[in-house]
């Protein structure tokens, strides 16, 4: 009797958390970027901004508040733009040291003229590092433009670090 009742309890635990797979969401507040130097976006300051990486839809989306660099006496919250990247999730997995690693990519446009990535990085369980990190997730975003006429392609970069990815469901 004992042991069938065993039986149903590790049935139903591995039931649920066959139910509950893929299905996570891990979200993480931005803490700092790292603008390109010759970038649009160069000027701006962070307010506000976050990570998610959604598992069961197999997208990853950041955004980010972003105020304009602001002359003195002028009320600069008032001109908060809001700039936001959602791509589809490639791969999901963890390292052998637990670092775990989501990259998001695609292209956009109809002849496939631009190409953006998301890597991001979460050193929370990271077992392997010698050093103390001052972060725990690392973010990388790059948007490369392709364009027939132009031989060289233009590039633009964002390193951003956050607190810890979280799990929510």
């Amino acid at each position: 009797m004992k042991i069938s009742i065993l039986l149903l309890i590790l049935c139903m635990t591995n039931f649920a958390q066959g139910n509950s797979l893929g299905r996570e969401v891990y979200k993480a507040p931005i803490a700092s970027v790292d603008f390109q130097e010759h970038s649009a976006l160069s000027r701006s300051q962070l307010q506000r901004g976050s990570i998610s990486v959604n598992l069961g839809q197999r997208q990853v989306s950041l955004v980010l508040a972003l105020s304009s660099d602001c002359p003195s006496g002028v009320f600069c919250d008032a001109i908060l733009q809001q700039w936001k990247v959602s791509l589809p999730l490639r791969s999901a997995y963890t390292g052998p040291c637990g670092l775990k690693i989501f990259k998001a990519s695609t292209l956009l446009g109809s002849m496939s003229t631009s190409y953006q990535e998301l890597l991001i990085m979460d050193y929370s369980n990271y077992r392997c590092n010698v050093k103390r990190m001052s972060f725990a997730t690392k973010i990388e975003f790059k948007q490369i433009d392709f364009s027939p006429s132009i031989p060289n392609s233009t590039q633009q970069r964002l390193t951003l670090k956050a607190s810890e990815l979280r799990l929510t469901f």
